[in-house]
C-alpha cells in the first residue's frame, strides 16, 4: 500500500519539487497551495505524514498544525521552511510537529526523516 503524504506549500515550484521527490521515493503526494485548502482536508482521510510550510496566508503553518492536532494526534507532521534560525525551529516544533527541515538545504532529508519518524513511532501515537 502506497503511503500518502499531504504537502502544503504556497510556492508552486517548491511544491512541485517536493511532489516529484516524494513520488520518486514511492509515496503518493497530495499537494495543496493554500492554508484554506489544508484546512478543508476531510478528517477521516489518513496520511502517513503532513509536510507544512510556516509562511502560509492567511493561516500560518503553526496554526494549521494546532488545528490538525485537535482531531489527529497520530500523523507525522514535518515543517519544511526557509526559516533557518534556531528560534524559528523551536517555535515550529512546539505545536506538536515531529521534525523541522530547512529549505532548500534539507530537501533530500525529507524522505529519510519520514522513514525514521515512522520507525520511532510507538503504538502509532506521536503526540500524547
Amino acid at each position: 500500500m502506497t503511503k500518502t503524504i499531504f504537502c502544503v506549500k504556497d510556492n508552486r515550484d517548491s511544491l512541485e519539487s517536493l511532489q516529484v521527490l516524494l513520488e520518486t521515493e514511492g509515496y503518493k503526494a497530495v499537494p495543496y497551495e493554500t492554508s484554506e485548502e489544508a484546512l478543508s482536508l476531510p478528517r477521516e482521510d489518513r496520511f502517513s505524514a503532513i509536510i507544512l510550510d510556516h509562511w502560509l496566508a492567511p493561516i500560518c503553518g503553526i496554526d494549521i498544525c494546532w488545528k490538525i492536532r485537535t482531531y489527529n494526534r497520530k500523523t507525522l507532521i514535518i515543517f519544511y521552511s526557509g526559516a533557518a534560525r534556531s528560534e524559528d525551529k523551536k517555535m515550529k516544533m512546539e505545536p506538536a510537529a515531529q521534525d523541522y527541515l530547512v529549505k532548500p538545504n534539507d530537501f533530500n532529508k525529507i524522505t529519510e526523516a519520514i522513514s525514521q519518524l515512522n520507525t520511532n513511532c510507538r503504538n502509532g501515537v506521536l503526540y500524547p
